[in-house]
């Protein structure tokens, strides 16, 4: 069984096809530079989240903390409004 992602095997089966040799080699190139960028987009993807993650659960902290020279809540409004945003959630 064969593991290689679908656009690799793609790529390699064109060039094994029997179509004319330019149309093989732009289509397979264009499928592994697809490919290739596409892993590229996932890995800043999971880097944004773990960075989403990260801030999130600092926030989660600002607001669950009471400071003495801010009025009554207000801290807690702005960190709470930033979860929401930060989450899609209603604050």
């Amino acid at each position: 069984m064969n593991k290689q992602p679908k656009a690799l095997q793609l790529a390699d089966d064109l060039e094994e096809s029997a179509l004319p040799t330019f149309i093989v080699e732009d289509a397979a190139a264009e499928l592994r530079r697809l490919y290739a960028a596409n892993i590229d987009c996932i890995n800043h993807f999971n880097v944004l989240m773990d960075e989403r993650n990260e801030l999130l659960e600092s926030l989660k902290e600002i607001a669950s903390v009471k400071f003495s020279n801010w009025s009554d809540g207000e801290m807690r409004q702005i960190a709470s409004a930033a979860i929401a945003k930060a989450t899609g959630e209603q604050a």
